[in-house]
């Protein structure tokens, strides 16, 4: 465990452009052809394009996106599937703020039903 942190801390500071060796795991992961691990070359280059990744997310979905985005990670293609499905939740949500976000994990029913007081908002 000590030894995988000093590895990792030794590549980050030394090996900090790797650019492209990202772009192949975004790219994999993106198409779902395999799961980001297997993609990468090892486990440290997967983690330094994990923490990429996960600014640049940060950046397009917020705070409450990124916390969505590795718990997906966590479930892998299963999650990713969600996220899908998620990030349709998840503009409505961000209308909505947190209590939307429940509501909508909650069922079907009662996101059909506050439609209606979302749309009335935007106009």
């Amino acid at each position: 465990m000590i030894f995988q942190f000093l590895l990792l801390l030794f590549v980050t500071t030394v090996w900090t452009d790797s650019d492209s060796d990202c772009d192949i795991c975004e790219i994999c992961e993106a198409g779902g052809l395999m799961d980001s691990t297997e993609c990468c070359l090892s486990s440290v280059l997967y983690k330094i394009c994990e923490s990429k990744l996960e600014i640049s997310r940060d950046k397009r979905r917020g705070l409450i996106g990124k916390r969505r985005g590795l718990i997906g990670k966590r479930r892998g293609l299963i999650g990713k599937r969600r996220g899908l499905i998620g990030k349709r939740r998840g503009l409505i949500g961000k209308r909505r703020g947190l209590i939307g976000k429940r509501r909508g994990l909650i069922g079907k029913r009662q996101l059909l039903n506050s439609k209606q007081s979302i749309f009335q908002d935007e106009y």
